[in-house]
């Protein structure tokens, strides 16, 4: 079979593909790659593959990287050189595994490992995969906010100190004892913020 025929096949199989919308861009994925891989829209006249692949498959700039960067974490090539993705990755969607992959020590060779390591399913929603990546990551997505009030107070106390230090310093003459006194203050105000 030439490459025009095997373009056409790809095509035809993109555009023919009955899912649901969520599962649809997942099963398009292997078609995406592989028609980038092997140069296939070239040989349709286009030397970009984005235009190609929103002209001839109505699939988007952006999906089709999201797409590529799927197939390069989760795709496979079998024995007789066709692309796929296995099926056990299909219900998570594009971009639940790609917000996966920014998991530190995500398992290239076996992405479902990190997938069970962290507990996560299909189910899990967005929020939770990004709360779960920002943790893996040592970030903490929502910060404690209950000290809040209580840092204001000290760093408003802190600032009256130092609008005192500063008025004290060029209008009263103040000892250097004094000044001393009242710099170590704020400096312990400081430190126990």
């Amino acid at each position: 079979m030439g490459l025009l025929n095997e373009r056409l096949d790809i095509e035809n199989k993109v555009n023919t593909i009955q899912a649901s919308a969520a599962e649809r861009p997942m099963l398009i994925i292997p078609y995406i790659a592989e028609i980038n891989d092997r140069g296939l829209y070239k040989d349709a006249g286009y030397t970009s593959f984005y235009k190609y692949c929103a002209e001839r498959l109505g699939v988007g700039e952006t999906q089709v990287k999201n797409s590529n960067k799927v197939f390069r974490f989760y795709g496979k090539m079998s024995e007789i050189g066709e692309y796929y993705i296995p099926e056990e990755y299909i219900p998570f969607g594009i971009e639940k595994l790609n917000e996966i992959t920014k998991i530190p020590d995500f398992n290239h060779d076996n992405p479902m490992d990190t997938i069970m390591q962290y507990g996560l399913t299909p189910e899990t929603t967005m929020p939770e995969v990004k709360r779960i990546v920002a943790e893996a990551k040592g970030k903490n997505i929502k910060p404690d906010l209950k000290g809040i009030p209580a840092i204001c107070e000290k760093l408003e106390i802190m600032d009256n100190t130092l609008r005192l230090i500063g008025i004290w310093g060029r209008n009263e003459r103040i000892s250097d004892k004094e000044f001393r006194r009242k710099a170590i203050e704020t400096i312990e105000a400081i430190r126990n913020l």
